[in-house]
Order: structure tokens, then C-alpha cells, then sequence
């Protein structure tokens, strides 16, 4: 049985002219909204924010499966420097659930009564104030897990609980990085992210 085709795959550019890139190689944060990025050449200054990404679980084909459901993600290794994090929009962040963060469309921000989409923009620039900091919106610490959630934290569809019975995409999780003056300088250590998934 052939298990489904899945990569990560991250959008960029302004909410009329995105482009998708399928696949990318690596989840790099920096100074610039571009897929793939190398760190070095666009390195983020102490105490300020990385440009927002935009991810999603892709399905690019489902072979043999029938379904994917149940994402999670979570930080699995990768040590912080002093005062360094990656806050996300995902489940469980500032103990919101699901349905808070629910992003069903590119650079809009997540819904802020858990009840409705705010379809306010969401500038995809340095404004990494946005998802860290312990200011994502107004809602209190959004740093990435770093253990197995343990339950669904990316949503599929307009709601928890929700599959993929097709090639398709997750909603988007928007991510960034911050660091602040008492961050020692240089670059950060290496962070490996995993995303787990059920598939029938």
C-alpha cells in the first residue's frame, strides 16, 4: 500500500499577488518573506521579529490512502538562546482552542472571538510582534509546543476534526521568531519541527 504524498508548504508575497511554493526544503526564518530563505543572508536583528510565514501540511497526492487527519505539530529538538521563541497559531496557544485558529485564508487573521472570521489583514512583514512576544493579537503566549501535543492543532477545513479525502492543503499556521537584546549574538541553534498526522 502506497502511503500519501505530504510536504510543507509555505506562502509569501502580498494577499492579491501570493505565490505558494509546494515542498519547501526548510522552515527558515529571517528578514525577508521569501520560501527557503539562508539565514546568513537575511539575519534577523537582536530584538526584533522575523517576517511572518505562512505554512500548511500538503497533501500532494493520496496514493493508496482514503483520509488524512489529526495534525499536529510541535518543536521536537533544537535548544533556545536567552529570550529567543517561536510563537505559532496553533491549538492550545494562550490555552485558546482550535476553532480560535482556525485561518482558512492567507495573510487573514485568526478569528478574535472564536465565534467568526476577522478578515482583518495580517501584514506579512516584520510584524512577528503579532505572533510573539506574549502579544499575538491580544491573546497572551503563542510559543510553539515542544512536546507532542497530543491532539489535533492544525485544522483542516472550517473546523476541528476535520480530513482530507483528496490532494489538498491544512489551514495555514502563521509562525515567527523573536529574540530581544539579552539574546546572545550570533546564530540561533538549529530547531527540528514535526508534523504528525493520522492517514487511513
Amino acid at each position: 500500500m502506497a502511503q500519501a504524498t505530504v510536504n510543507v508548504s509555505e506562502t509569501n508575497g502580498t494577499i492579491a499577488g501570493a505565490v505558494t511554493t509546494d515542498g519547501v526544503a526548510t522552515m527558515n526564518f529571517g528578514s525577508a518573506d521569501t520560501p527557503d530563505l539562508t539565514p546568513s543572508a537575511h539575519k534577523i536583528v537582536r530584538g526584533t521579529y522575523s517576517y511572518t510565514k505562512w505554512w500548511r501540511l500538503h497533501v500532494a497526492a493520496m496514493n493508496d490512502a482514503t483520509g488524512i487527519s489529526n495534525v499536529q505539530l510541535w518543536k521536537a529538538s533544537g535548544v533556545y538562546k536567552t529570550q529567543e521563541l517561536i510563537g505559532a497559531t496553533l491549538a492550545g496557544a494562550a490555552g485558546l482552542g482550535l476553532a480560535f485558529w482556525i485561518i482558512p485564508a492567507y495573510g487573514k487573521r485568526a478569528p478574535v472571538s472564536g465565534s467568526g472570521a476577522d478578515v482583518s489583514p495580517m501584514p506579512n512583514n516584520s510584524s512577528g510582534t503579532q505572533i510573539c512576544g506574549g502579544n499575538t493579537w491580544g491573546n497572551g503566549n503563542m510559543t510553539v509546543p515542544t512536546a507532542d501535543p497530543g491532539a489535533e492543532n492544525v485544522a483542516i477545513g472550517g473546523a476541528g476534526g476535520g480530513s482530507l479525502a483528496a490532494p489538498g492543503y491544512s489551514n495555514y499556521v502563521a509562525f515567527a521568531t523573536s529574540t530581544t537584546t539579552s539574546t546572545e549574538i550570533g546564530a540561533v541553534n538549529q530547531k527540528v519541527f514535526t508534523w504528525q498526522y493520522d492517514e487511513i
